[in-house]
Formats: C-alpha cells, sequence, structure tokens
C-alpha cells in the first residue's frame, strides 16, 4: 500500500488499515485441498512427488510427521536385472 501511495507521490502515513477476518477453515476446503495433493502428487509421479514436504505444507501438516523413505533403486533390484 505504501509503495502505492508513493508512486503517486503520497507523503506521510498510509490513510487506511487493512484487516482481515479469517473465516475458520471447513471440511469442504481440506477435502479441495486434499484433491490438489492428490492431484499434484499423481501416484507418484507428478510435481510433488520429489517434493513431499510441499505437500505437508500445503495441508498444514507437522513436517516432523513426514518420514522419508528412499526410493528402490532399479539398478539394485536383482528381478528386474535378468533376461
Amino acid at each position: 500500500m505504501e509503495l502505492a501511495l508513493k508512486t503517486q507521490s503520497f507523503q506521510g502515513e498510509v490513510p487506511v488499515k487493512v484487516k482481515q477476518v479469517w473465516k475458520p477453515i471447513r471440511t469442504a476446503d481440506v477435502n479441495e485441498m486434499a484433491t490438489s495433493v492428490v492431484a499434484l502428487y499423481g501416484n507418484g509421479l507428478g510435481i510433488l512427488a520429489e517434493h513431499e514436504d510441499l505437500a505437508f505444507d500445503m495441508m498444514g501438516w507437522p513436517k516432523e510427521k513426514l518420514q522419508v523413505t528412499p526410493r528402490p533403486d532399479n539398478s539394485t533390484n536383482p528381478k528386474q536385472n535378468q533376461n
């Protein structure tokens, strides 16, 4: 706001105070966010597959609960290396 007023050559205190009244989160809001996270995760192939911590941020979950498990490397799987 201050920057916008400064570009209009306004000097002094900002004449407007912005106050946000947050509404409580509804179940529908959580469901919509979960649907978005699932779509972005895409069965481990989407954009959130490599950044699972972002999914936790989006859902508002504590990152302490995030357990990062290493993905299996195909080169170490003897069944896939057999011809």
